[in-house]
């Protein structure tokens, strides 16, 4: 990991489990520790070592993140704004406002005739299905050979 992916992942970090942007100090610690970090979760076979201690795992005392899994009580991780220099993501577009009267009798006229195609195809269905004769069952019970036929009710 790059010495600014690091810095991501603190600022990142901070503000998940701390609900606050680290400062210099909190920077100089963290970086100080990349390497330490990154070889132990090799070593332990945990590629995400390092976003673990830095959201707060296996701290104690005053080091306990108020915010996240690691949390006592665990509870949801804190918002994270952009980082410096970034570009904030943008917003949902706006609602469009509504249409003109005569482009939802439109709307409407068509999506009525889709209607009415559907309706039409579920008819024929039905029909076919109806049209077909449930199968007899045949066996024997107790010795006595017999035969099932289902009831097919007219409606």
């Amino acid at each position: 990991m790059t010495v600014d992916q690091f810095r991501r992942l603190i600022w990142a970090s901070f503000w998940k489990a701390y609900g606050r942007e680290p400062n210099d100090l909190d920077y100089a610690y963290w970086l100080g520790k990349q390497r330490e970090l990154e070889d132990r979760g090799v070593e332990i076979n945990i590629p995400d070592y390092a976003e673990r201690r830095l959201l707060g795992w296996q701290t104690g005392g005053a080091d306990v993140p108020p915010f996240g899994e690691y949390a006592k009580p665990p509870t949801p991780y804190h918002a994270v704004p952009p980082y410096p220099g970034d570009t904030p993501t943008p917003g949902p577009p706006p609602t469009p406002g509504p249409p003109p009267a005569g482009d939802v009798v439109t709307a409407l006229a068509q999506i009525n005739a889709k209607l009415d195609l559907v309706l039409a195809e579920l008819g024929a269905v039905l029909a076919a299905a109806h049209a077909l004769r449930a199968p007899d069952y045949h066996g024997i019970v107790f010795g006595q050979a017999i035969t099932l036929s289902p009831v097919v009710k007219e409606s």
